[in-house]
């Protein structure tokens, strides 16, 4: 079936995103670029369950430990909002500004204020990268873990955003979900800390794409790896190697 669906282009977004961290309410529909032919694409679904996040942040914003799971929890209403619109428009980042303006503002503002204070608006409603635009990334996040119906994975893992953004989303294992869960159950047990440990840790599973074809592996499979992955990153390195040389003797 054929869509007729909205855009926003990047002059008007960048237009909107000044106006809104003015502290002005612009119009969005003069802004809007219908696309397309056929049925309007109908958001309403989403419109409705997004409802219930705007209320929970207004009365009880989350800590810090828990807006990862927040987040994981609003991901999956989204990509379970959105996961029948046709590839096309998936395709199509004005439909990403569009969503950005219209239903997420107030969760931009409020999750990423810091940026925006300093002048990075646009890196979160422009659609240009898709894993730091808010929907986009929300709409990723849950994708990227999705196996039948169960989105859990994706908000299982406080304090968890260098987790996502930089060893999931931004490489190989977010195209793979079965290996995406079992990366999120490894790090559920293990609670790897971005240093010493998970960054090393990712280098190596990203490496092993090299030579092993990991989505083609069943969850309990891609567990049993990325474990014995853990225990290679874990040990020690051989005594020779932790040792300076020695110095000569005068």
């Amino acid at each position: 079936m054929s869509y007729r669906y909205p855009t926003i282009n990047k002059s008007n977004a960048r237009e909107l995103a000044d106006q809104l961290v003015g502290g002005h309410v612009p119009a969005l529909d003069p802004m809007v670029e219908w696309v397309g032919a056929g049925e309007d694409l109908e958001l309403s679904a989403l419109e409705s369950r997004l409802e219930p996040f705007i209320l929970e942040l207004q009365q009880a914003p989350p800590s810090l430990d828990q807006i990862e799971v927040f987040e994981g929890r609003l991901a999956a209403v989204v990509h379970a909002s959105l996961r029948e619109v046709p590839v096309q428009i998936l395709d199509d980042q004005g439909f990403w500004r569009y969503l950005s303006f219209r239903y997420f503002w107030w969760y931009t503002r409020w999750r990423e204020a810091s940026p925006i204070s300093n002048g990075h608006v646009l890196t979160y409603v422009d659609g240009a990268q898709p894993v730091m635009g808010i929907p986009s990334r929300l709409f990723l996040r849950a994708q990227s873990i999705l196996d039948g119906v169960d989105y859990s994975p994706a908000s299982a893992l406080p304090r968890s955003t260098d987790f996502w953004r930089s060893h999931v989303l931004r490489v190989r294992v977010g195209t793979a979900p079965k290996l995406s869960r079992a990366f999120v159950r490894l790090q559920s047990e293990k609670k790897m800390k971005t240093e010493p440990v998970l960054r090393p840790y990712a280098k190596r599973l990203n490496r092993t794409w090299s030579n092993v074809v990991l989505s083609m592996y069943e969850e309990a499979e891609a567990y049993e790896l990325l474990t014995e992955l853990y225990d290679a990153t874990m040990l020690p390195p051989p005594s020779g190697a932790a040792r300076a040389p020695e110095m000569p003797q005068p």
